[in-house]
């Protein structure tokens, strides 16, 4: 967004642009300019990151894709109302949709599991891709979340999922104008400019509590170093590396976070595919699943 107070040199390089090709438009910093280290290795020549994919045996992207079609052109014929409503604009015409933009491999911010734990606990907590569908004008209007774990599904010639449960899949409608989730360049941009510090690792999408959906993932921001922040629920002052950027526990809110390294400890929760036995959820190290919105301290 431009400053006001630069606005009047702009619009005077404008109007002589259009005059004589001497003059050139101001330009969007390059996202080079915002990275280092292995984030900068990690750059490809088209602008967009390298990101981990998924491991040997695990669900590919092509694969996942295909499945999120599927599901959208069977179970959305069901699912259009609660789209519609979630959308929150217009009628989604699920005949149109289609595949569209770049699945997300979202990482879970939990430690394996242990080996007693179902299927169901693997859905429920590890790694999902996040599939976007966009209707015949282009616009992003559903989105998917399907886990990486689910190798074993079949899709049928008339698009019916052979295997699916009630837990394999989580869909949302996608209000317009917003992209679920915001794409890496965005969070790496946002935050560099944000903190006026580079960032120094490659960026990792992590999903939220299962009490969420998916769709509000956040990507893992790591910078070169300790940057000062504010939190805005108290205005307490924070020192750190490491920040997130998405949205918060509904698209409303939306920015940069810290994880509560405090309050995101090791839990008991039940193995609803295990007959309800009890199973300890431990966080990756240096991961968080609560999160708290920050802007820079001296704002």
């Amino acid at each position: 967004m431009l400053r006001p107070a630069r606005f009047g040199v702009l619009f005077l390089a404008l109007s002589l642009a259009a005059c004589t090709n001497d003059v050139e438009q101001p330009t969007r910093p390059a996202l080079a300019d915002y990275v280092s280290g292995d984030a900068a290795l990690a750059l490809q020549p088209n602008g967009q990151f390298r990101l981990a994919g998924p491991l040997p045996g695990e669900l590919q992207e092509s694969a996942a894709e295909a499945l999120a079609y599927a599901y959208v052109h069977t179970a959305g014929h069901w699912l259009k109302g609660t789209w519609d409503s979630e959308r929150g604009s217009g009628s989604i015409d699920v005949d149109g949709l289609t595949t569209c933009g770049r699945a997300y491999l979202a990482h879970s911010p939990y430690a394996a599991l242990p080996a007693s734990a179902s299927e169901v606990a693997h859905q429920r907590y590890g790694a999902k891709w996040l599939v976007t569908l966009c209707g015949r004008d282009g616009d992003p209007e559903v989105s998917v979340a399907i886990p990486v774990g689910d190798t074993s599904l079949h899709i049928t010639k008339d698009h019916a999922i052979i295997g699916l449960g009630a837990g394999h899949v989580t869909s949302v409608g996608v209000p317009p104008s917003l992209e679920v989730p915001s794409s890496p360049e965005e969070a790496v941009r946002g935050v560099a400019t944000a903190t006026g510090d580079r960032v120094s690792a490659v960026p990792e999408l992590i999903l939220p509590p299962p009490r969420f959906v998916p769709q509000l993932a956040k990507w893992r921001i790591t910078l070169t170093s300790n940057t000062r922040v504010k939190r805005t629920s108290d205005r307490t002052v924070l020192n750190t590396a490491i920040l997130y950027f998405g949205f918060g526990g509904t698209w409303r809110t939306s920015g940069m976070f810290t994880g509560n390294s405090h309050l995101s400890t090791t839990r008991i929760v039940r193995d609803a595919g295990n007959g309800n036995a009890t199973i300890a959820l431990s966080m990756r190290d240096g991961y968080a699943d609560v999160f708290e919105l920050v802007t820079p301290e001296g704002q």
